[in-house]
This record gives structure tokens, sequence and C-alpha cells, in this order.
């Protein structure tokens, strides 16, 4: 699982690159949002056959709001994209007693949001310090 992570200086030079390069494809993402993650699909003809790379998609923060709301929010939509790219869907598991239990999915998705979560800050922390 590969994600290009992009940190600015400042919120409006986020906006302007992602509006420059087009992310915004009509959305109308209005003024308010502090980050943003694009997923994509990278594929590849090789060997006589299209194949996926790795890539997943591009995460796009700015320091000001560099906060561990505005990364798990991100990193979260990271995960449904990445479950859903493998074709699985968040599920509730075995109900017990007044709890439940964690379906394999949802599993999967707190540990890609996890992984991507602790990437994001140890590379925040060695680029742009505390």
């Amino acid at each position: 699982m590969w994600w290009r992570v992009l940190i600015f200086d400042r919120i409006g030079a986020m906006r302007r690159h992602v509006m420059i390069q087009e992310y915004d494809k009509g959305h109308g993402l209005g003024r308010r949002w502090l980050g943003l993650c694009r997923t994509y699909r990278i594929e590849s003809y090789v060997g006589g056959r299209w194949v996926n790379k790795p890539d997943n998609g591009t995460i796009f923060l700015c320091k000001p709001h560099c906060t561990a709301k505005v990364v798990s929010h991100e990193a979260t939509h990271a995960g449904v994209a990445y479950l859903e790219r493998r074709g699985k869907s968040i599920q509730y598991g075995e109900r017990r007693g007044t709890g439940r239990l964690a379906s394999d999915n949802e599993e999967l998705l707190c540990e890609v949001v996890g992984n991507l979560t602790g990437s994001i800050w140890r590379g925040y922390h060695r680029f742009c310090g505390s």
C-alpha cells in the first residue's frame, strides 16, 4: 500500500495546488477543507496484461492544520479506498452480549488507518519538526 503525502506550509498553497492539478474534478470542495485524500489506480502493461501498481493515491495536508483530527480523517478515507480496491466492504461483526466483535474487514480498515496515520506522523516530525 503506497500513499504519497504532500505537506504544504500554508493552506492557500495546498488548495491552489489541488485546483491547478484539477484534483477537484468539479466536486465543489468549497473553502472549508483542511486536508484531502485523492484516490486513484495506476496500471502498467507488463507481460501482455494490465497489472495494478501499488500506488493508491495522494493525501494533501498543510502544517497549520496538520492535527490528529485531520490526519486520522484523511487516513480513514484512504483506508476505505484501500478496502474498496480489494473488493471488501466494512461489515459488522457478530453480536456478543451488549457489544459486538469486530469483523475481519473492520480490523483491516483499522490496521490500514493506524499504519498510515503512524507513517504520516513519523514523516511529519522528521521533515517538519515538532
